[in-house]
């Protein structure tokens, strides 16, 4: 278990291994609000974890697997593969609902939905 600070502030605590974040942990932003929350290998997201916007499954520090990423008025729920939505999942856009089909990445489905 280790403690790492940077000008007096506290940026990471959790497992470490080889001197890299291995295990379980916890990142701070420079505000000292929780940034992500989950398990790391080789200092990159790995396993479950949380940031504001997504709580699920990443591998090597992208969303990969199941999980639910929401932001604003946005909201998805299903399957990512390297942070690209994958598969069938469930949108919500504002207080309307959608069926998802994958879309090239995220951030064009938010900004733009689906357009048939």
């Amino acid at each position: 278990y280790s403690i790492i600070m940077l000008n007096n502030t506290v940026v990471y605590e959790g497992e470490m291994s080889r001197s890299r974040k291995n295990g379980f942990g916890l990142e701070y932003s420079a505000k000292g609000s929780i940034a992500y929350e989950g398990y790391f290998r080789d200092d990159k997201y790995d396993g479950w974890g949380r940031t504001s916007s997504y709580t699920g499954q990443f591998r090597d520090g992208l969303y990969d697997g199941y999980g639910i990423y929401s932001i604003d008025n946005y909201y998805y729920e299903g399957f990512f593969q390297k942070a690209q939505p994958s598969g069938e999942g469930i949108s919500f856009k504002g207080a309307n609902m959608v069926r998802f089909h994958p879309v090239k990445n995220i951030y064009d489905f938010l900004n733009n939905g689906l357009k048939n």
